[in-house]
């Protein structure tokens, strides 16, 4: 089977969830095509015979290109562009949504009409994933899609990883091998709570350190260090090289402060639950968290493999020095549990296989070839005529605001 994802963002280096995906589509004997804009965590690593990374630039439809496909996944807002594929070809189409726009947190037209194409966009999927039952309810309320036909997949890898004694931060960002770690990674931003971080690395036990690994590694460069408390890691890894850096830390911080002023990082952060990337990883190697989210901090409850935070109280982190004595076991067992891709593979790849049987092969070829053939044309054509338009436009400007009409301009005493 072939099977075609169209994914804007790109990012498929950066998500576990997404890359486990591929992995057991590809390991299933199927080929996947990865369409995508450029992207530093892009598919470029992935070296498979049958996995294929499209790049395409940002002002240019990513369905633009011809290409046969069986299946068609269309990751966030590349729902839209997989619609129209499975729509001129006949091939079924599946919804994976790691981040759920809300109407109400919604401003600007241009975000509303996005919303609205997204929402047309899922009216015939064959299938929809979400990451845990709290947003499955919210992906099925914004986007009018039946929750018969929605598969949790928490955003997280396949398979425990064995303890590592690592020192690869003690010994990248000099830090004497007696200290303890506490590591944040990912995005350096208010609402992931680094800069409160910072404020608080002073309040740390005396044997502990705050360790910055920015999410693409080189933008904290020019961030002041606190001496002697907090690190900053500026290498840039992607997600499959974070695992000595994850290794060398004695805790990980999993702390979210939803911000309102964006659709990322309101509602949808604040249900961020198993979407959260930084839970799974740190887990799944064996490493407590710190976490402060109602869902995690359930997690953690039931399976002792971290500590719950209040971050408005006076000593937040005084807790911290349990979290070296809490077993690696602990948190296998609640990645394994919870977590584990392996948990929903055998029903995703029952899920794909059911779905590739609708339709013909051959009718799905022929259409693709002569369908994506018209759309080029088609797109090229109006690109050509609002070229020429826009080129119009500007002379017509030059030529009023020209002193041949002194009558357009307008003195501002």
């Amino acid at each position: 089977m072939k099977v075609s994802i169209f994914h804007p963002e790109g990012n498929i280096g950066n998500n576990p969830s997404l890359r486990a995906i591929v992995a057991a589509l590809l390991s299933a004997g199927h080929s996947v095509t990865y369409i995508s804009n450029p992207s530093p965590q892009g598919g470029q690593d992935v070296t498979h015979s049958s996995f294929v990374s499209l790049c395409i630039r940002p002002e240019v439809p990513l369905d633009v290109v011809a290409h046969g496909c069986n299946l068609v996944i269309g990751v966030d807002e590349g729902i839209i562009p997989a619609s129209r594929q499975s729509s001129r070809t006949g091939a079924p189409l599946f919804f994976i949504s790691y981040e759920i726009f809300y109407d109400e947190e919604l401003c600007s037209w241009r975000d509303k009409r996005l919303k609205r194409k997204m929402v047309g966009a899922c009216t015939n999927i064959f299938c929809a994933v979400a990451q845990d039952t709290v947003r499955a309810e919210s992906l099925s309320n914004e986007f009018c899609i039946s929750k018969d036909k929605i598969l949790c997949i928490p955003v997280a890898g396949e398979g425990c990883m064995a303890p590592v004694n690592s020192y690869y931060l003690h010994d990248h960002c000099h830090i004497p091998k007696n200290k303890k770690i506490l590591l944040h990674f990912g995005t350096v931003a208010s609402w992931s709570m680094a800069p409160w971080l910072m404020e608080h690395a002073e309040t740390l036990p005396t044997d502990w350190v705050l360790v910055i690994h920015d999410r693409y590694g080189s933008t904290l460069a020019s961030v002041p260090q606190t001496k002697d408390r907090c690190y900053f890691s500026t290498q840039p890894l992607l997600f499959k090289d974070m695992a000595k850096i994850v290794q060398s830390a004695t805790a990980c911080a999993v702390l979210y402060s939803p911000q309102y002023n964006s659709k990322h990082t309101g509602r949808n952060l604040k249900e961020i639950g198993f979407s959260s990337g930084k839970l799974s990883l740190a887990l799944q190697h064996g490493i407590p968290v710190v976490v402060n989210m109602p869902a995690h901090a359930k997690l953690v409850t039931k399976y002792t493999c971290g500590i719950v935070i209040n971050p408005a109280s006076q000593k937040p982190l005084q807790g911290l020095e349990v979290c070296s004595r809490i077993s690696a076991d602990s948190c296998h067992h609640a990645f394994v549990e919870n977590l584990d891709f392996s948990l929903a593979k055998p029903k995703l790849l029952e899920l794909l296989k059911n779905a590739s049987g609708y339709g013909s092969t051959a009718e799905i070829h022929s259409a693709i070839d002569s369908s994506c053939q018209k759309s080029l044309a088609s797109y090229l054509f109006f690109q050509s005529i609002k070229i020429i338009i826009l080129f119009f436009i500007k002379k017509i400007r030059i030529f009023l605001s020209s002193k041949a009409f002194p009558f357009f301009k307008v003195n501002i005493l």
